[in-house]
C-alpha cells in the first residue's frame, strides 16, 4: 500500500499491524526491514496468513486477538490501522456495492473506527507514528474521524506523508496533509481504488 511505502525510517522499528489480514501490509513492512507484530481476530484468516509467510520465508509475529483487547502495556514505534469501513473505494472492482439492500450504517462503522483509533493511540511509544487508512473516500469515515480524534487528543499532530519517493504523488496529498484519492485511471493506464490515509504523530 502506498501510505506504507511513503513511510521513512521503519527499518528495525517495532510495528503493530492492526486488523492485519490478509497480510499484505505486514509483508510490505517486513520487506522494508520492520519487526512486525500482526493482530487479526479471524482465525481462518490467521491460518492463511501463516501459510503465506511460511511460503515467503518471512518472520512475522501473528497474534489471533481482537484489537480492542490488546493490553495497553504493549508499545510500538509505528501502529498501522487499516480500519473496517464501507469499502466504497473498491467500487470500480466491486460495482455490486451500490446494489446492496442496505446502505452503510455509518454510525456503527465510525463508532468502531473511533474505538480502534483510541486503542491504537495507547500502543504507541513517545513520538510514535500512527497510520490510519481505509478503502473509502467518504469524509464520514476519513477526514471527519481524524479531525474528531485530533480534537480530543491534543498530544497528537497530523503529519504530511513524505512525497520524495514517487513523482507526482503530491496530487494525492490534500491541503490538510491527508492521502486522499478517488477511483480513477492513472496516466500509465493503471486503475486505482479510492483510498484515504492519515499520518499522526504522538508528541508525548
Amino acid at each position: 500500500m502506498l501510505p506504507i511505502y511513503l513511510l521513512n525510517n521503519i527499518k528495525n522499528k517495532n510495528v503493530a499491524d492492526l486488523c492485519a489480514a490478509p497480510g499484505g501490509k505486514s509483508f510490505q513492512l517486513i520487506t522494508s526491514g520492520a519487526m512486525v507484530t500482526a493482530f487479526e481476530k479471524n482465525s481462518k484468516k490467521i491460518d492463511l496468513m501463516k501459510k503465506n509467510f511460511q511460503r515467503l520465508k518471512l518472520d512475522c509475529n501473528i497474534i489471533n486477538m481482537d484489537v480492542l483487547k490488546i493490553r495497553n502495556n504493549k508499545k510500538f514505534d509505528f501502529v498501522i490501522l487499516d480500519a473496517p469501513c464501507s469499502s466504497i473505494g473498491t467500487i470500480r472492482r466491486h460495482p455490486e456495492i451500490i446494489f446492496r439492500s442496505r446502505s452503510p450504517n455509518f454510525i456503527k462503522i465510525t463508532s468502531l473506527q473511533k474505538n480502534l483509533l483510541n486503542k491504537a493511540k495507547n500502543l504507541l511509544t513517545k513520538n510514535g507514528i500512527l497510520i490510519y487508512m481505509i478503502c473509502s473516500f467518504f469524509h464520514e469515515e476519513g477526514k471527519n474521524v481524524i479531525e474528531n480524534f485530533l480534537d480530543k487528543n491534543k498530544n497528537f499532530s497530523l503529519q504530511k506523508f513524505s512525497i520524495n519517493k514517487i513523482n507526482n504523488i503530491d496530487s494525492y496529498i490534500d491541503k490538510n496533509g491527508f492521502y486522499y484519492i478517488l477511483p480513477h485511471k492513472l496516466k500509465s493506464k493503471v486503475l486505482v481504488d479510492g483510498f484515504f490515509a492519515a499520518k499522526l504523530k504522538k508528541n508525548d
